[in-house]
């Protein structure tokens, strides 16, 4: 997703200005195609990886606050040109052989390390340090999710471990990414018959969850991540790397971070301008409503995150080199070394939703807007116990509250589909297991689903298992299901059902037939296979 402001607003602008602004956003708000991992892709892989290595969620969602910026300020016309151009290099594009690709990466890992290092051993804040992390790791997510290194090494139906770390910065004599709006500073022309980047309905990527190789390209990211990231602990002195972990924002500091995660949520989410239709996971979740609302707080408020990227320029040692022809040699000692991680990785997708009894939508016409909110566990979980009702919905938007407690492996939430009492195949899942945490859990992993109908004011959740009417209170409508990875079973607890796991294998538990959803998922085992 790419789009961008560049207004500093004080809070104290009048609310008309605020308001004609916005809407100049919204009018210029031409963004064209994909850029990058939907921003939910981007966010959730990142937000694993820092999760298992031990980071707060202050410091884990101020890296993933600055890995959406650098898609939100790369494109949009809101913005200064210069940054436009200089955060268009961030992205792994218009690599149109493996020579441009070989100095690309050589270039960008050395301008990397050198720039974290220098911040991290002087006087950048851990908030400063955090931003220019989330920076590197979009560009290493990008080179995956970019380029054809998916079908290179790997089938449709396995996933690879193999990353450019692992392969010590070699690249296949094939290897490209697609063309995405080629700049001046490359110097050469797009090669005939030379891939597009793409949208949707086309293109090299696989940014969203429902294009080909989309589950291998995330998985190469994710351990990529992690193999950077396990680099970077190496590079700073042990009580740096502690402090980072464990940031502590200043109050004002924190309130603008609220905020900005709202924005990516809501931003993503909404975008309903020039063709584009949603960008957090797929398309179908625009609504112009609520995407000027996010796009008129998100301008006003100006924090000192978004003034990193726009005012500061603090991706700025990232960029030197990058282009340019014959990059100078790098060590392989320099680069982080792959580790072939061994992963559980368990697919599960939701091949169709159907409304039952009496409609959700409470508007005055329409259909439904459903969409997912889970988490995944290891081992078996317990609700949480609340005074009230789960705060799941969509508004605020930000990260979903997970709502029961246990061994967490992740939390997500999945595009809104607009328009829909009857959905086919529009959420998808890939949980990505640490293998020695799951055989400590019994092989077992519990995910726990819970669909959502958008309404201004609180969405309602609807009921997925039977006896909702029955006094079930609203921490259980969702559908709870367990992965055993022993037995390659699904089992749902609280019925005792259980079904053999395997592709194309589709599961429709029971529902309420009065008022909920009825959903039909499939889920299963991608074997990972290494280099």
């Amino acid at each position: 997703m790419a789009i961008r402001g560049d207004f500093a607003f004080s809070l104290k602008c009048g609310k008309n200005r605020v308001v004609a602004l916005a809407a100049s956003f919204v009018l210029l708000s031409a963004t064209g195609s994909l850029r990058a991992f939907d921003t939910g892709h981007h966010w959730e892989l990142t937000s694993q990886v820092m999760r298992e290595m031990g980071f707060n969620d202050e410091a884990r969602q101020t890296t993933c606050v600055s890995n959406w910026m650098l898609d939100y300020y790369s494109s949009s016309p809101t913005g200064s040109k210069q940054v436009r151009e200089d955060l268009s290099k961030l992205h792994c594009d218009n690599l149109y052989d493996a020579a441009m690709g070989r100095d690309y990466l050589a270039t960008f890992n050395a301008n990397s390390k050198a720039a974290l290092i220098e911040a991290a051993t002087g006087a950048a804040s851990d908030r400063e340090v955090l931003m220019l992390l989330g920076a590197v790791l979009h560009v290493v997510q990008d080179t995956y999710s970019h380029s054809n290194w998916p079908e290179y090494f790997i089938g449709a139906n396995a996933l690879s471990n193999y990353t450019w770390y692992g392969a010590n910065g070699r690249l296949p004599a094939s290897f490209l990414t697609g063309s995405y709006n080629p700049h001046d500073y490359i110097g050469r022309k797009v090669p005939c018959r030379h891939p597009e980047h793409g949208s949707y309905d086309g293109g090299l990527h696989k940014d969203a969850h429902d294009r080909a190789y989309w589950a291998q390209a995330y998985f190469l990211a994710y351990c990529a991540s992690r193999e950077f990231m396990e680099s970077f602990r190496t590079w700073l002195p042990a009580e740096r790397w502690e402090s980072l972990k464990n940031t502590k924002l200043l109050p004002g500091a924190s309130w603008e971070l609220q905020g900005d995660i709202r924005a990516a949520f809501g931003i993503s989410l909404w975008i309903d301008v020039a063709g584009e239709h949603g960008h957090w996971k797929g398309g179908q979740s625009g609504h112009k409503a609520l995407f000027v609302k996010s796009a008129i707080s998100f301008l006003a408020r100006s924090s000192r995150n978004a003034r990193w990227y726009r005012m500061g320029h603090g991706y700025s040692p990232l960029l030197p080199g990058l282009y340019e022809a014959k990059a100078p040699a790098v060590k392989r000692s320099d680069i982080p070394p792959g580790l072939a991680l061994k992963r559980t990785t368990v697919f599960l997708r939701v091949a169709g939703l159907r409304e039952l009894g009496r409609p959700f939508d409470r508007g005055v016409a329409g259909k439904s807007d459903f969409y997912l909110n889970g988490a995944v566990y290891y081992g078996t979980p317990v609700p949480k116990k609340t005074a009230g009702p789960l705060p799941m919905g969509l508004r605020p938007v930000t990260e979903p509250d997970p709502a029961w407690e246990g061994d967490l492996l992740e939390v997500f939430r999945d595009r809104v589909v607009q328009e829909a009492a009857e959905l086919t195949s529009p959420w998808r899942v890939l949980a990505i297991a640490d293998d020695a945490r799951l055989a400590t859990s019994g092989g077992i992993l519990t995910f726990v689903l819970q669909v959502g109908e958008e309404d201004f004011g609180p969405d309602d959740m609807a009921p997925l298992t039977p006896g909702h009417e029955k006094g079930r209170d609203k921490l259980h409508s969702g559908l709870v299901l367990q992965y055993d990875a022993k037995n390659k079973r699904v089992i749902f607890p609280e019925s005792g059902e259980s079904f053999s796991a395997g592709r194309g294998r589709l599961i429709t538990p029971k529902a309420s037939p009065s008022r909920g959803v009825e959903m039909s998922l499939e889920v299963y085992e991608m074997p990972v296979k290494g280099s």
